[in-house]
C-alpha cells in the first residue's frame, strides 16, 4: 500500500516538474524582423534635396507665385495696363528693381531661379554673362496692339545693371511681362506687387 502510494506520489511530482519546464511561446525570427525594418522605416525621414536660399539649382526652381488682381479687362486694347517703365536703384542693404505698368491694378507674377533663361516664344538663350537668373513672368500687363497702349509702352534700355545686378526685358506677350534678372550668385530677394500705379518692386540683398 505504501509503495502504491509512494509511486502515485512520485509521478505526480515528475509531471509537474515537466510542465514547469514547458517552453514559453516566442515570436519567430521573421515577425520580430518585420516589425524592426517596419518602425526604423516610419520613424527614419527619407532624405530630401532641398537646396537652400543661396544654392544655386541646377535647372529651375520655383518661387510662391502670385494672382493678378485686375479691374481693367484683358480684351480691351484701349484701356488694358502695359509696361510702361523699367527702373534700378541701389540702397543700403539692397539692390532694387520697379517693373512699372499703367492702371492702378495690382500685377501677379510667376517665376524662378534658372541657370538658362530663355526668351518668351521663340526660347532663344538669354544671356547676361552671370552665372544665376531670377526669371519672371509678370501677369497684368497686355501687348501693346493699339496706338494708345504703344504711346505708354516702355521705350527705355532693354538691359539696365546696378551693381552685380544685371535687368533684361523681354517684352511682353498677351498678358504677360518677361523680367530676367541675372546676378552673381543667388541671393534673397522679396517681390511686392504695389498699386496706384501699378508696379512691381523686386528687392535683392547685398
Amino acid at each position: 500500500m505504501k509503495t502504491r502510494y509512494f509511486s502515485s506520489l512520485c509521478a505526480l511530482v515528475l509531471l509537474a516538474a515537466l510542465s514547469g519546464c514547458s517552453p514559453t511561446p516566442v515570436p519567430s525570427a521573421s515577425s520580430s524582423a518585420t516589425a524592426s525594418a517596419s518602425e526604423s522605416a516610419s520613424s527614419s525621414p527619407t532624405p530630401e534635396a532641398t537646396p537652400s536660399s543661396t544654392q544655386t539649382p541646377q535647372n529651375w526652381e520655383e518661387i510662391p507665385s502670385r494672382k493678378a488682381s485686375l479691374t481693367q479687362g484683358k480684351e480691351d486694347a484701349n484701356h488694358a495696363p502695359v509696361f510702361h517703365d523699367l527702373r534700378v536703384g541701389e540702397h543700403d542693404t539692397f539692390y532694387r528693381v520697379v517693373v512699372e505698368f499703367t492702371g492702378s491694378d495690382d500685377v501677379g507674377w510667376q517665376g524662378g531661379w534658372t541657370t538658362s533663361p530663355a526668351t518668351q516664344g521663340k526660347g532663344d538663350p538669354i544671356d547676361l554673362g552671370t552665372p544665376i537668373y531670377l526669371e519672371l513672368s509678370l501677369e497684368g500687363g497686355a501687348m501693346p496692339v493699339s496706338e494708345e497702349l504703344q504711346k505708354d509702352y516702355y521705350k527705355g534700355e532693354e538691359t539696365k545693371e546696378v551693381g552685380p545686378i544685371r535687368v533684361r526685358e523681354d517684352g511682353s506677350f498677351e498678358a504677360n511681362t518677361h523680367i530676367v534678372i541675372g546676378m552673381d550668385h543667388k541671393r534673397e530677394v522679396t517681390l511686392s506687387a504695389l498699386s496706384n500705379p501699378s508696379r512691381v518692386v523686386i528687392d535683392i540683398a547685398k
